[in-house]
């Protein structure tokens, strides 16, 4: 029988004088069938979360603008006995010369399944541009629920990306994730990093291509875990058209060496119709 249902996602930003507020929401019955649409979050989830603050805009000095104010976020996943519900306060000063950050302090009252705890965590993302490189990194640090390890404990997530303009059609690109978790006891017990150099080549304004390198490693046994080589080609052969060619090798280490897991190339076009 064909599952049949609903899905909805909303959200709302505007200003009053010197306020800066918005809200969200997004619900998803128990019964939406995505398996023909892709990924959406779980069935059966429900979010809404608000914020206001002031929003200072400045015309001379070092800070083009400045926002700080509280949200207040709720949500429930399937399975869940009962709602989530979380206090943050945010403070997003940008400055004048291309760089900005971001912080973000929540805590609340959170639940997993029948699991009730205390959820705490402060994120950081910093960011910045010229006109030969752009950059932002980041870091997460909470105490959450760790759903592969099965338990509460303190987990951080840093992420970092930097892209450089060596001449004027090839740019150099690093980006990397860092994930370090803690056990019960408030030790850490694993640290994983996927560092991906890239390397680009833009033939004109429409073609270009692309090469990258995944490495995906472990600690305390500092392991290769996995390895993934990749092409792309994109061409952008008419407004909003393009045309990909793609190319991965993935490699896996399963406790004797990398070995070749899937080797795949896909060509793909994206052609707008106007009427």
């Amino acid at each position: 029988t064909r599952k049949k249902g609903w899905a909805i996602s909303s959200s709302v930003k505007g200003y009053t004088h010197k306020l800066l507020y918005g809200g969200k929401i997004e619900a998803i019955s128990d019964s939406f069938d995505v398996n023909e649409i892709g990924y959406v979050p779980w069935s059966g989830s429900k979010k809404g979360a608000v914020f206001l603050g002031p929003n200072l805009q400045f015309s001379h000095g070092f800070l083009k603008s400045l926002y700080m104010g509280p949200a207040i976020i709720i949500f429930r996943k399937p399975l869940d006995l009962s709602w989530s519900k979380g206090a943050a306060i945010e403070f997003n000063p940008i400055f004048r010369n291309n760089w900005g950050f971001y912080i973000d302090f929540c805590v609340g009252d959170y639940c997993y399944v029948d699991l009730n705890y205390f959820y705490h965590g402060i994120e950081i993302s910093i960011w910045g541009s010229s006109s030969k490189y752009s950059t932002y990194c980041g870091n997460s640090f909470n105490y959450s629920y760790n759903y592969y390890r099965d338990f509460l404990a303190y987990q951080n997530s840093s992420w970092f990306w930097f892209k450089y303009s060596i001449i004027p059609r090839m740019t150099i690109a690093l980006s990397g994730n860092i994930w370090v978790e803690w056990n019960t006891a408030n030790a850490v017990i694993a640290t994983t990093t996927m560092p991906t150099p890239r390397l680009e080549f833009h033939i004109t304004k429409d073609i270009s291509f692309g090469i990258f390198n995944e490495f995906i490693f472990a600690t305390p046994e500092t392991d290769l875990i996995s390895n993934r080589l990749g092409f792309l080609f994109s061409w952008n052969f008419l407004p909003k058209s393009w045309l990909y060619i793609a190319f991965n090798d993935y490699q896996k280490n399963s406790g004797t060496g990398l070995k070749l897991q899937e080797r795949t190339g896909a060509i793909k076009a994206k052609y707008l119709i106007y009427f």
